[in-house]
This record gives C-alpha cells, sequence and structure tokens, in this order.
C-alpha cells in the first residue's frame, strides 16, 4: 500500500497521535504531497513543537505512527530540523494532515 493510502484511511488517528504528544500542526511533504508516492516512499510528516514537547514526545510520535501505519518508513521532522537551503520550500509546500 502507498503511504498516500495509508494517510488517507488513517488521516484522523494521525492527528491524534501527534496531539497526544504535543505537536501542533502536523503537515505532509516530499513525494506523498506531490502525488508521486510509490509502495516503497517514505512518510515525510513535519510537525510543529507545542511548549513543553521533550524528545521523549517526538519519539513517541514516531513509534506509534509506526505501530498504526505498519511496515513503512516514517520520518517526523520540525521545521528546525530541516536544512535551512530548503526549509522555505519544504514548509510552503507542506499539505495539513
Amino acid at each position: 500500500m502507498k503511504p498516500s493510502e495509508l494517510l488517507e484511511a488513517n488521516r484522523k488517528s494521525i492527528r491524534e497521535i501527534v496531539a497526544a504528544h504535543r505537536g501542533l500542526n502536523p503537515r505532509v511533504f516530499g513525494s506523498v504531497a506531490h502525488g508521486k508516492d510509490t509502495e516503497t516512499s517514505d512518510l515525510d510528516i513535519l510537525v510543529d513543537r507545542a511548549k513543553g514537547m521533550t524528545l521523549f514526545d517526538f519519539c513517541a510520535i514516531r513509534v506509534e505512527l509506526l505501530q498504526l501505519l505498519g511496515n513503512i518508513n516514517i520520518d517526523v521532522v520540525t521545521p528546525k530540523a530541516l536544512p535551512e537551503k530548503w526549509r522555505y520550500k519544504v514548509i510552503s509546500e507542506a499539505i495539513p494532515i
């Protein structure tokens, strides 16, 4: 199954997982956002940090998403974690989950 299909089937649960761990404004970027994902693509998720969000919260988001979505590669990043040279492009093209 393509990551975009998993996203569509689990959109609400993904938002709930992010919110439960003090994440805000979850967005998808990369091949899924561009409609070019394949069954071997990863799911790239951009999350803003709420006040008090810890590294543990951040890791818990990824672990719970892996449990929910199964055997796909998932990258969860914050805007500040993106390389500056393409941060603006990623943020501007990211699509809300």
